[in-house]
């Protein structure tokens, strides 16, 4: 299982954070300040750690240096607004990701997903099957099937209908979909359109078979059933 470690001392933000993430499945720990994140990061070598800039004790900054010095471990920082300077200087310290409050838990994520895909877990992938609708992913091998026909994706085109069946029925915008596949943080709505097509075209989409929907000026949503598409998807 997939252990994430959260280091904040902001009750609300620690409470919101573990309880989304693990109903995604992750197993969570909490500490509310760095020098007690050092130690349970030293004890539980988490899988990922989000931790807050400021914070009593230790700064977040200061967290990630000294994290660095034992852990290759993934780090998402989180802050509110504020200078540039304090996100550079995170990110020299050694995160691997800046997240800015309030969070935006669709965006969020995308970006726990994109780290841990950067740092694979052992076995936990081996482990993933996405089953939604006509739709079964095999993480591990890379396979696909659609309606149980196999269908051969590239590996972006495999990356990309992986994000949206685990997304299925919600909207995904064009940034998150970039953040997501991608990993950056991007908007290019006219770059993501001509995989889109592509993907339509290799998982058997039609007039009478509509799989992913555009959802105009916003992005894009997987209606995981041909037959529900047919019937509730007009666009």
């Amino acid at each position: 299982m997939v252990k994430i470690l959260i280091v904040d001392d902001e009750p609300r933000t620690t409470k919101i954070l573990q309880t989304d993430l693990s109903s995604q499945g992750y197993l969570m720990h909490v500490a509310a300040n760095g020098v007690e994140g050092m130690t349970v990061a030293r004890n539980w070598h988490p899988n990922l750690v989000i931790a807050d800039v400021f914070m009593s004790k230790m700064s977040g900054v200061e967290f990630c240096r000294q994290l660095r010095e034992i852990s290759d471990v993934p780090i998402i920082v989180l802050s509110a607004p504020t200078d540039e300077n304090i996100k550079v200087e995170a990110l020299n310290a050694g995160a691997d990701d800046y997240v800015i409050k309030p969070i935006s838990m669709r965006e969020f994520h995308a970006r726990v997903q994109v780290q841990l895909r950067r740092h694979p877990v052992k076995g936990a992938e081996a482990q993933r099957t996405l089953i939604a609708g006509d739709f079964q992913i095999d993480i591990s091998m890379h396979r696909v099937t659609v309606r149980g026909q196999v269908i051969h994706l590239s590996p972006l085109q495999f990356d990309l209908l992986r994000c949206l069946v685990e997304h299925a029925g919600q909207i995904l915008t064009h940034r998150v979909i970039f953040q997501d596949v991608w990993g950056i943080d991007d908007d290019r709505r006219g770059h993501i359109r001509a995989y889109i097509a592509q993907l339509r075209k290799k998982i058997g989409c039609s007039d009478h078979r509509r799989y992913i929907v555009t959802e105009s000026w916003i992005g894009y949503r997987l209606c995981a059933s041909g037959e529900a598409a047919y019937k509730t998807c007009t666009t």
